[in-house]
């Protein structure tokens, strides 16, 4: 029966690949009207997802403190089974070169693959592994989408809330929708790719305070407020990293907890991600960009800023706590099947957090300064494949 299992695995992961980029491309966004199979969809659970005593522990299958790479800094799965999978993946020894950094290859209850480049992190010492802490810049977005929908699900938020509800000062605001921001529709400049539309044409200042982590949330409010939006909210989507910057602000006011805190208690805690963190003042990465780099950019130990950046990009984490992350998210654990439904639900080529990159792969990237993450979803009718990269330059 396992046999049969993955004979099926392999077939479908040849049709997830065929006509679509391969899985060493990084994530990009397409415009595609098809939504996620509901062959490889999420257990259904209740839709109180509050965590209860019996099922708050970590699940140990994520652990890969057992890998040993030895000196070619690459383990391949041995099983006869996934011999195929592996080669139709393209995860051999050649590519043990490509990335600076890691490359971890798993299905929902085994490792792959797992490469790590041959070098030393930030201490001299600890060589590169699955628990190495990088910084993942807007694939943090997955985690804020996460977030929300938990909350939706316990009644605390809904879809249908518009950012007047939290920013009553923000007029604009009374027809953006919880939705909108979610699939990034709300029409809003991105206030770190389009800071002259967003903070104003010659506006250094204020610019400088944003990637130096000076800019309080009271002066980012107040860009918002006086800026135009881009157009009609609804009416297209366009990528924005401000859409998720306000989805954590409005976390916080909804719980009353720090964006840092709800993520650690209700994400971190219930997937065991003991290495990772929403990025707070010295709470540095184990693995560091060019040398130099990042004491050159900001005076907090960030090449990004962990205040503005929140919800949009600013956690840590290694590719065992993201594989974690990954599996729980797919197998119902943190949310339910339907907000994981809204999650995949590509509406104008974005979903929750969550690109679509052909019609059975999903994923985010992110790059910031000195770091590159891609982190795919490969769904098949026997499971999920999931391709975690975590570079540095």
């Amino acid at each position: 029966m396992k046999r049969d299992k993955y004979i099926a695995l392999l077939a479908a992961v040849s049709v997830a690949l065929s006509g679509c980029q391969s899985a060493d491309a990084p994530v990009t966004t397409t415009e595609m009207s098809e939504t996620v199979s509901t062959t490889s969809a999420a257990p259904e659970t209740s839709e109180n997802t509050e965590i209860s005593e019996s099922n708050a522990a970590p699940i140990k299958k994520h652990d890969l403190s057992d890998i040993e790479l030895g000196e070619e800094r690459v383990w391949i799965n041995k099983a006869q089974e996934y011999e195929d999978i592996i080669s139709k993946l393209g995860l051999d020894k050649k590519k043990q070169n490509i990335i600076k950094g890691v490359y971890l290859a798993a299905t929902d209850d085994d490792i792959l693959y797992f490469y790590a480049y041959d070098e030393y992190e930030i201490d001299g010492k600890t060589k590169l592994g699955a628990y190495s802490t990088f910084e993942i810049a807007s694939a943090t977005k997955t985690f804020t989408a996460t977030a929300v929908l938990q909350l939706i699900e316990r009644g605390e938020l809904s879809l249908d809330d518009t950012l007047g509800k939290f920013f009553p000062d923000y007029e604009k605001g009374r027809d953006i929708t919880i939705y909108q921001l979610l699939h990034m529709q709300a029409g809003i400049y991105d206030h770190i790719n389009e800071p002259e539309y967003f903070y104003g044409r010659g506006d250094m200042e204020t610019v400088k305070k944003v990637f130096f982590d000076k800019l309080s949330d009271e002066d980012f409010l107040q860009a918002l407020y006086s800026a135009d939006l881009k157009y009609e909210p609804g009416t297209k989507q366009s990528y924005c990293n401000t859409a998720y910057h306000l989805l954590a602000m409005i976390i916080e006011q909804v719980t009353g907890m720090s964006y840092a805190d709800y993520i650690q208690k209700n994400i971190f805690d219930v997937c065991g991600m003991e290495h990772s963190s929403s990025m707070k003042i010295g709470d540095l990465t184990t693995v560091t960009s060019a040398e130099g780099k990042i004491s050159e950019i900001t005076d907090n130990g960030y090449s990004v800023s962990p205040n503005t950046d929140r919800g949009d990009g600013d956690i840590h984490t290694c590719a065992a706590d993201l594989l974690a992350f990954d599996r729980e998210l797919k197998n119902g654990r943190l949310i339910n099947e339907k907000s994981l439904a809204e999650m995949f639900n590509m509406d104008m080529g974005y979903g929750c957090g969550m690109m679509q990159i052909s019609p059975k792969i999903y994923g985010h990237d992110g790059n910031n300064p000195g770091y590159k993450t891609v982190n795919q979803f490969i769904e098949t009718d026997s499971g999920n494949i999931y391709i975690i990269k975590l570079t540095h330059y």
